[in-house]
């Protein structure tokens, strides 16, 4: 190769990478970053294009002062270092769903321990004002699939904002005569029940995915979020079959179009797809 072709080589490949920043909106340095791959460089690349900070050197220090005294009696155990880079290429990729300027909006500070105890209850994650605390411990055999659909979960709750949210439209697709339980000895209850997590047809018909999701309105839309992010096609398969659920969906996938990705275009597409369905 001669010189002259050499250069004009180079060049090429700067200006498409110019035409790439410009169109994705990704910075150089976030390119760099991504392209190294360790967990400082995915960190530093989440904080250049959301303005999220990741967390995991600390355990119960990170939770919040009122939450380390009784009741809460709050505690948490670092995560392994090693584990975090192990799923944090995964972290990376489920956030992409997301439009950067609704996780800037909403996320701030992602926390992550081995292990986070609440009211004497293991948690696997809840939420702070803006931040998600969320445990990852690859001993407990957690998988990436597993590690999305809380991470999605949990951002549901940061996203919800009921002045927007049609909660009274959502709550109406439910049977009648039905109430959340809205009682915090009820919700840890469910917590520490894995069995609640779990769907089954008996709960489908009544519109919910897990009896989790009859504790409380926000962890409702937290399993349907959870499930629209991570499994789309099953949500979309349970909408055919159950009318309350494909009321939910609709419900969910408009409001989620607001903070989803241009690229993730499965909630707008399966939507689509099910008012078709309906319509034949």
């Amino acid at each position: 190769m001669t010189l002259k072709r050499a250069a004009n080589l180079v060049l090429a490949m700067a200006m498409l990478l110019c035409a790439w920043f410009l169109l994705s909106g990704t910075s150089p340095r976030a390119l760099w970053f991504n392209l190294s791959g360790s967990t400082a460089a995915r960190e530093a690349a989440l904080d250049d294009r959301y303005g999220l900070q990741v967390h995991y050197e600390k355990g119960t220090p990170a939770l919040p002062a009122l939450w380390q005294l009784p009741p809460v009696s709050g505690t948490a155990v670092p995560a392994d270092a090693k584990c975090v880079a192990a799923f944090m290429p995964r972290i990376q990729a489920e956030l992409e769903k997301y439009r950067p300027a609704a996780l800037k909006a909403h996320f701030r500070n992602l926390y992550l321990f081995k292990a986070l105890t609440l009211f004497d209850v293991d948690y696997g994650a809840t939420v702070q004002g803006r931040d998600i605390l969320m445990t990852l411990d690859c001993r407990a055999g957690y998988t990436g699939r597993e590690v999305a659909k809380t991470l999605h979960h949990e951002l549901s709750s940061l996203l919800l904002e009921e002045s927007s949210f049609p909660s009274v439209a959502w709550k109406a697709t439910n049977m009648a005569g039905f109430r959340y339980l809205e009682n915090d000895q009820a919700v840890l209850a469910a917590i520490s029940e894995p069995h609640n997590m779990r769907g089954e047809a008996s709960l489908y018909r009544q519109g919910f995915l897990a009896a989790y999701g009859k504790t409380t309105l926000e962890n409702d839309i937290n399993l349907y979020a959870e499930v629209a992010m991570v499994e789309p096609d099953r949500l979309a398969e349970l909408a055919e079959q159950y009318p309350r659920i494909a009321a939910k969906f609709r419900l969910l996938a408009g409001y989620y179009q607001a903070f989803v990705s241009r690229n993730y275009l499965q909630l707008v597409s399966l939507k689509d797809r099910q008012e078709a369905s309906a319509s034949e």
